[in-house]
């Protein structure tokens, strides 16, 4: 997906593409910063932006040169004045977003009705590993938790992307209305 929808983007964009993702990798066996290098080689002069939960793991990355000419933000993307101190941070304006963060369908929901309107119109947000994003123990009393695997619920997706479109609350699957600026989603596609 990223070479057929954000690699075009940013060449559009040239020099100003600015991109955000959240994981750095600190918790994979090849440790952290791999899509970093590979986002530095594809894309060299965009602001590439990352945020991480493990502050030793950046400081760590950073001191030993792999983030070079990288942006990084530290903090849990639970913890909803962290996703919006990372806007503040970044100034937000972003053209492109990726979740490759905690993988938890309670911290992507959040995260997406955050920083959905820190992307710029006719940028693309991206969900990373939702067959990952089931939460072992979850509350279906709590409607912050999504208990069920998002990435098999096509009418979920379906009323997310209609909320994103024209602002309507689908608490059965829920979805509460992102009560910020709107955007225009015209689509999803999965990989």
């Amino acid at each position: 997906m990223y070479g057929a929808l954000l690699l075009p983007l940013a060449a559009m964009h040239g020099d100003k593409f600015k991109m955000l993702e959240i994981g750095l990798g600190c918790s994979m066996e090849y440790g952290p910063g791999a899509s970093a290098r590979l986002w530095r080689s594809l894309l060299p002069t965009a602001e590439i932006w990352f945020a991480e939960s493990n502050g030793l793991c950046v400081n760590k990355a950073r001191a030993e040169g792999k983030l070079d000419g990288l942006h990084t933000m530290i903090g849990s993307q639970s913890d909803p004045e962290t996703l919006r101190r990372w806007v503040h941070q970044s100034g937000g304006g972003f053209h492109a977003i990726i979740d490759d963060g905690s993988h938890s369908n309670r911290d992507i929901l959040l995260t997406l009705r955050i920083l959905w309107p820190a992307l710029r119109d006719g940028g693309l947000y991206f969900i990373e590993d939702l067959h990952a994003a089931v939460i072992a123990k979850c509350s279906a009393e709590d409607p912050a938790d999504v208990c069920y695997d998002v990435g098999e619920q096509p009418e979920w997706w379906g009323a997310l992307l209609a909320d994103l479109r024209d602002g309507k609350d689908y608490p059965k699957l829920g979805i509460q209305r992102l009560q910020q600026k709107r955007k225009q989603a015209t689509g999803a596609a999965f990989g």
